[in-house]
């Protein structure tokens, strides 16, 4: 299953849209958007209340009704408030498959590394085992391993917080509470 994508502000992803699931597991009920793309599967989420609105108003169709069409999703910015941003949901054609993501999200044709199931660090090309990493050494070789000892300790709470309060923790809530908590640190001269 591909890992949830929530799209950050200025970023869009056209995809074939396969189902919809509605997932209630926040203070908002969410749309989970199953699909496809040029880079393989996709699961795009977006609050439900603002694709309702686009679903009805723009693109004039029900949930069912998309099913099987080429669509984009974008999460433009409020020019009234920074804070806040607009979802768009527009028709695309199966030819807009091929340039599925902004650049801001596109990664390796072949998608990103597989990761170890506990570590969190990309495979070796032969199995399970991490591919081994040369150390840095000095001040930058401090901070690096500053960050990834911060990441696997902020991976490890996530998961325990989501197995308790039976909610979903991807990689990139992961990627974002570590940039959260080390750019707080750093602001305090803490990393």
């Amino acid at each position: 299953m591909a890992d949830l994508l929530k799209l950050a502000i200025g970023d869009h992803i056209t995809f074939r849209v396969d189902r919809v699931e509605i997932v209630r597991s926040g203070k908002w009920p969410e749309y989970h958007w199953h699909g496809r793309n040029a880079a393989g599967p996709v699961v795009v989420v977006t609050p439900q209340g603002a694709a309702d609105r686009q679903l009805a108003n723009n693109l004039k169709m029900t949930l069912a009704q998309v099913e099987g069409e080429v669509i984009t999703i974008e999460r433009a910015p409020n020019k009234d408030d920074a804070t806040k941003s607009w979802w768009n949901l527009d028709l695309a054609s199966a030819a807009d498959l091929k340039q599925s993501q902004s650049k801001r999200l596109a990664g390796p044709a072949d998608g990103p590394p597989a990761l170890h199931r506990e570590s969190g660090v990309p495979n070796s090309p032969e199995g399970d085992d991490p591919a081994p990493v040369a150390p840095l050494e000095g001040k930058r070789g401090e901070l690096v391993e500053g960050y990834l000892s911060l990441y696997a300790y902020v991976a490890a709470r996530l998961v325990q917080l989501g197995r308790d309060s039976d909610f979903p923790v991807d990689g990139t809530s992961i990627n974002a509470a570590t940039a959260t908590i080390a750019i707080q640190l750093d602001k305090r001269n803490l990393l």
